[in-house]
């Protein structure tokens, strides 16, 4: 309510009063003038603390004024208002008791704000009672028709005209009634509040107002903050809260704002400070991507976010963020609850996001290109919109999309067994049936792929592949036992072993292995099992196991393999090529296998033999061997051991993430993806041949 609209008002009342008085003088001179005084005197008032004082609300203090002023009144004109009788008395008494009860819910106030929680209770509630009862157009009419039916005639025009100015005076609302003087009509209907705070640049806190027509999160506004009268200001409502008894509201105001509504639907410039509702049906697009502000504490690679409930987000959500004009994307990794203090004790639940930076997507390149700056606090966040899907580049794969959109995650084939592969993850998350897929894919690139399998269960999971067997059942036994042989003369003291029959045996196995090898490299399947004969951590199965590792890369060495690419997949990884304290053997010589098996990955690579390293916990595989997979996808995880290793790959961020993911969920990072920062993706339905 504007001042000039109430000072109108109060002076027409008073103008009223007075026509009355002089229009009914004649009939006025036969009453006694204390009385007429108190009459008119007590209307005026009503109106004063009505129209001025009390146009919102009734405070104790407000409570005080009107209860002693009423007694100041009646108790020196008690001779004049004797003809009340008891009504007198009551009038008396009950201007006295809200007197009391008001000094007493100020003086519990003090001992409130000391932290008596009892005193306050009190306080309220006789707030409460006095703000109700002790109002100005209760007090005043109360003594001024209290008069009129003592000494006025009930049938006179005098006592009809000041009964009908008191009933309206009780029955007039300043807050719903008063319609404001200086505002246009479309601005009537359009102002709902004032801004009375900046947050930021793109952030303001306004007050609504208690008449306004309904308001609603997410509605448009427009107001204008400053003196700047030539431009005002568009936003959107993303927050509200009640305080001391007030709404309160913030807008989000900016440039994708401003452009999306367009020219200003109100016809009268915006006052300053005043916001008003803006009626349109062209945002849509706006609001349906729209997600929340980013929040303090944001870092370069990491993005904190004040969430809106307006759009459905979790776990792995792409979002988007304007940074210097460029559209920078974050995935969502976690969400926690916060409390806002707001003022005093006044509390505001949050719901506050993390989300790991992706990059800015290269539409030229299919690449996330990781951005060096951080968003401005406050700046909307939305979720990315969908691309144009683009052809699959040669030599590389589509393991997923980013979830819920149609960003690829691309893998280069060749540089992930290049520069070794791992795929990490518990069981019953998609790890192998999205292995198995991958090894389809590299075979049918060209690539020589063998499968370290000690459960036969490759033999039919990839049946449509035609895999080979590497090593026959009978070479088996036989290089087995030439293995077992050299195992058992070593164990003997060096001076009772026969160094020509262990040259003799370790030649044979080598040759063996050979022939095998030479002759998946000349076959036309590009799959090749290669089966251990028992599933322990003997010394026995790793010499073998080593023997063909060391031969595979001695003939790769002296480029007899052609110019073909090796990938040896190591299927449940920990049998393999175990972490040394999990070997099953008390022969503690059992971890320097281990090792030998460790140091010939890490020269493989150079000479084109790659491994694809399936595992479910990184502390069971030898770190030798996986500190070397410079390609890893991780699915879900739980294990402290494995988190604290892949944080070396993924940041703690997405390490947060990793434990919640849902099925067929994975994150990939490393060298072989286009991106040079951890995503997390959906991996696809994967139908596998019967």
């Amino acid at each position: 309510m504007q001042i000039v609209a109430r000072l109108i008002l109060f002076f027409a009342s008073l103008m009223v009063l007075g026509a009355i008085y002089i229009g009914q003088q004649s009939y006025l001179s036969s009453i006694p003038q204390s009385t007429v005084i108190i009459v008119f005197t007590s209307l005026a008032a009503a109106s004063f603390a009505l129209l001025l004082v009390e146009h919102w609300f009734t405070s104790p203090t407000h409570s005080i004024t009107n209860s002693l002023s009423t007694l100041l009144v009646m108790l020196p004109a008690y001779p004049s208002l004797s003809q009340l009788g008891v009504w007198y008395y009551i009038l008396l008494g009950y201007s006295a008791l809200i007197l009391a009860l008001s000094c007493l819910a100020l003086g519990l106030l003090g001992f409130a704000a000391r932290g008596n929680d009892a005193a306050a209770s009190w306080s309220n509630s006789l707030k409460s009672i006095v703000s109700r009862f002790g109002r100005a157009r209760v007090l005043y009419p109360m003594v001024a028709l209290a008069s009129l039916l003592a000494y006025f005639d009930s049938q006179s025009i005098s006592f009809l005209l000041l009964t009908l100015f008191a009933m309206a005076v009780v029955a007039f609302d300043p807050r719903s009634m008063l319609p404001s003087l200086i505002e246009t009509s479309s601005s009537k209907s359009s102002l709902v509040g004032d801004v009375i705070g900046v947050q930021s640049r793109h952030t303001f806190l306004a007050k609504l107002r208690q008449v306004r027509q309904p308001l609603n999160l997410y509605d448009f506004v427009e107001f204008r903050v400053g003196d700047d009268k030539s431009t005002t200001r568009k936003g959107i409502i993303i927050d509200n809260w009640v305080l001391n008894s007030e709404q309160w509201i913030k807008i989000l105001s900016g440039k994708d704002v401003n452009a999306s509504l367009g020219r200003s639907r109100i016809n009268k410039k915006v006052k300053r400070n005043a916001v008003h509702k803006i009626e349109t049906d062209d945002t849509a697009h706006l609001l349906d991507r729209f997600v929340g502000t980013v929040a303090e504490g944001s870092e370069i690679l990491s993005l904190r976010f004040v969430y809106a409930r307006k759009q459905p987000i979790s776990e792995g959500t792409l979002l988007e963020v304007s940074v210097d004009g460029k559209s920078v994307l974050y995935q969502v990794t976690q969400g926690v609850t916060k409390v806002e203090i707001l003022e005093s004790k006044n509390q505001a639940g949050l719901v506050i996001g993390t989300a790991a930076q992706v990059g800015i997507w290269n539409e030229q390149t299919l690449t996330f290109d990781r951005f060096g700056w951080v968003p401005e606090i406050n700046w909307p966040v939305y979720l990315a919109p969908q691309i144009e899907e683009q052809p699959l580049p040669a030599g590389e794969t589509l393991l997923g999309h980013v979830p819920d959109t149609n960003y690829p995650i691309l893998m280069d084939k060749k540089a992930a067994i290049n520069t070794h592969l791992a795929v990490l993850g518990v069981t019953g998350t998609g790890k192998s049936v999205f292995s198995r897929k991958l090894i389809r894919e590299f075979a049918a690139d060209g690539m020589k792929i063998i499968c370290v399998d000690f459960t036969g269960e490759y033999r039919d999971k990839l049946a449509d592949s035609n895999p080979v067997q590497l090593v026959s059942g009978q070479e088996a036994e036989g290089i087995f036992t030439n293995v077992d042989n050299v195992g058992n003369m070593m164990a003997q003291f060096p001076n009772n072993r026969d160094m020509g029959l262990i040259a003799q045996w370790e030649g044979e196995i080598r040759a063996a292995f050979r022939n095998v090898i030479e002759g998946f490299r000349d076959h036309q399947t590009n799959v090749a099992l290669f089966e251990l004969p028992d599933v322990s951590n003997t010394n026995a199965i790793l010499s073998y196991t080593r023997y063909f590792f060391k031969v595979l890369f001695e003939m790769a060495k002296q480029d007899e393999l052609g110019q073909l690419q090796f990938g040896v997949v190591l299927e449940e990884a920990h049998t393999v090529v175990p972490e040394w304290n999990f070997v099953a053997s008390e022969d503690k010589s059992a971890g320097a296998l281990v090792n030998q098996i460790g140091q010939i990955a890490l020269q493989g690579r150079k000479y084109g033999v790659g491994f694809l390293v399936i595992a479910q916990r990184t502390a069971n595989v030898s770190k030798t061997v996986l500190t070397q997979c410079n390609t890893v996808v991780a699915f879900q995880q739980f294990d402290k051991t494995s988190a604290d290793f892949l944080a070396n790959y993924m940041g703690s961020g997405m390490i947060e993430a990793l434990q919640n993911l849902p099925p067929r969920h994975a994150i990939a990072v490393g060298k072989a993806f286009r991106s040079g920062l951890p995503t997390i993706f959906r991996v696809p339905h994967i139908a596998e041949p019967n």
